[in-house]
């Protein structure tokens, strides 16, 4: 599923591989992409890709429920400095704070977060949490991208995950599609459902999709972020 503020474009493949995205046109290297932590894409250059956050805190969900003491301890701070930078982001979106007041704080807790996930990487005798500390710790520059422009960078793809729901809803019960053209009608179908839920979804952005021209909607000029999701 690729989608922005202004489109949205599901793709039936074979595979969840970085092909995938190197044989989509609706993918350029350059532009700002949220995901999550998958391989695939690490087709992006770290400077262009923001970890979800959404899957962050599952991630210190696991840790803080951990049957090591110390790991446990050091997941419920994990948790508690996601749950504090969600509340952050949504007091920036209602205007109760302002950018300088938000990437200060933002800034700390980008500094804890470092100092919890490399004590827990230190530690010998949680093997299994340690590894998962060091290759979040890969991903760290990418955490913290929103910070270059805060106000429109998001923390999460959730819009993506929305967008794809009815799609991962009909493939649970059915029995999927036979054939290439069962694919195409099929995202056809599911981007048309898209397109006439939200209201406020502007058609002409879809019909862009629709006819393979990316290069229209870019060309408008707006500053958006591209949300990906695959499964």
């Amino acid at each position: 599923m690729f989608a922005s503020n202004t489109a949205s474009f599901i793709k039936l493949t074979e595979s969840r591989g970085m092909k995938v995205l190197q044989n989509s046109k609706f993918c350029n290297r350059n532009s700002l992409v949220v995901t999550d932590r998958y391989a695939a894409y690490n087709y992006f250059a770290d400077k262009n890709r923001q970890i979800c956050w959404a899957h962050l805190i599952r991630d210190f969900e696991r840790l803080a429920h951990s049957w090591n003491i110390e790991v446990k301890v050091l997941g419920c701070y994990l948790r508690n400095v996601t749950i504090e930078l969600f509340a952050l982001k949504k007091a920036l979106l209602k205007n109760e704070i302002d950018v300088f007041r938000f990437t200060r704080r933002a800034r700390k807790l980008r500094k804890r977060t470092r100092y919890y996930l490399k004590e827990i990487s230190r530690l010998p005798e949680a093997i299994g949490a340690s590894r998962v500390a060091k290759n979040i710790l890969k991903s760290e520059r990418m955490m913290w991208n929103f910070l270059d422009d805060p106000e429109n960078i998001p923390l999460t793809n959730n819009h993506a995950e929305q967008q794809i729901r009815h799609y991962v809803v009909y493939r649970k019960n059915s029995y999927f599609t036979q054939s290439q053209r069962g694919n195409t009608f099929l995202e056809r179908v599911i981007l048309n459902m898209e397109t006439k839920g939200p209201q406020s979804f502007p058609k002409p952005s879809i019909y862009c999709f629709l006819n393979h021209s990316p290069e229209r909607i870019h060309s408008k000029g707006v500053k958006s972020s591209l949300f990906l999701a695959l499964i």
